[in-house]
């Protein structure tokens, strides 16, 4: 279903940006007033022999981003106390785990994940913090929502034809310079040579190449050259299409597969659909963040943050003593 790869990519979208943040900002400086308090005078660098210390960079980084650091803090530790305070708010291993394998093959390979890891400085155990920050978050937004039949119907007849997927056609390719180039691949393929090592060997599109020249699949709405998709979309399986130019060269396209259009029924999408329906009706992280600022209890103990003080009870006292 195309809309749910859509809901799926935004909902990772979300996951990513919240990471970003948590993890760009608030982890890089987490604990930082507790170590400048330690006084550490190790040197960070030096520069033409005189020494920038550890105390010395601590104390500008509290000075430029310690009340945005600390408000971050503050806001996660609301977020891990509410989901105990709920007992329908629960994050199961499970969920995080999935969570992180997503992320891993957002990056391709375990190695390419390990090295964004070690480069941003980042624990396994602080990325499962935040992805269990975020879980709880997710689940706080839509909780107490409900979606009735009705509108699960209503939502069915309007999107119908979006919630299935099109005709769609799996294709390799070889694409080289000239016409008679790959002509010549036609009649080698017509010998029996085998497409996806001619592939390796004759095609200059080095992203499907070392692939065997595998494309993936296409449909009508596919945002790729006219020309190959006219001949694809012709293509049964097995067979191998004569040379066809674009404004890259020469292509000789293959089908693997072909999938037939299909719409889902009712009961197939209702589950999706639901789904669909509580995002939108979701509330805005903001609001959740404000209640739960507005039922807490923070004191400061340093001066310089008193701004961050709140005691709920003091202020309907103040509110009650004006009326």
């Amino acid at each position: 279903m195309h809309q749910a790869e859509t809901v799926s990519s935004n909902r990772r979208s979300a996951i990513f940006i919240a990471i970003a943040f948590a993890l760009g900002v608030a982890l890089s400086f987490a604990g930082l007033t507790l170590t400048s308090a330690m006084g550490n005078g190790d040197a960070v660098v030096t520069v033409n022999g005189e020494p920038i210390t550890r105390e010395a960079f601590y104390e500008r980084l509290e000075l430029e981003a310690g009340e945005e650091v600390l408000d971050q803090m503050i806001a996660e530790l609301l977020v891990a106390q509410t989901a105990e305070r709920y007992d329908d708010v629960v994050v199961i291993a499970e969920e995080i785990q999935a969570e992180i394998d997503d992320i891993k093959r957002s990056y391709g390979s375990e190695e390419a994940f390990n090295d964004a890891m070690a480069r941003f400085n980042i624990s396994l155990e602080q990325l499962e913090r935040d992805i269990r920050l975020n879980l709880i978050i997710n689940q706080l937004t839509r909780r107490g929502i409900e979606v009735t039949d009705e509108e699960i119907q209503e939502y069915y007849d309007a999107n119908r034809e979006a919630l299935g997927h099109p005709e769609q056609v799996q294709v390799r390719h070889i694409l080289v310079d000239t016409k008679e180039e790959a002509e010549a691949i036609v009649a080698q393929l017509a010998n029996g040579a085998d497409f996806a090592e001619l592939a390796r060997i004759h095609s200059i599109d080095t992203g499907t190449a070392e692939n065997g020249g595998l494309v993936g699949y296409l449909h009508a709405n596919s945002p790729i050259v006219p020309s190959f998709k006219e001949a694809a979309l012709k293509l049964q399986v097995g067979e191998v299409s004569d040379p066809v130019e674009s404004d890259y060269g020469w292509h000789v396209i293959r089908a693997d597969d072909r999938v037939e259009a299909q719409d889902p029924t009712l009961d197939e999408a209702r589950d999706f659909i639901r789904e669909v329906l509580i995002n939108e009706k979701a509330r805005p992280v903001s609001d959740i963040l404000s209640e739960l600022w507005m039922t807490a209890v923070v004191e400061v103990h340093w001066p310089q943050y008193e701004f961050f003080a709140h005691d709920p009870q003091a202020v309907r006292s103040e509110e009650g003593s004006e009326e």
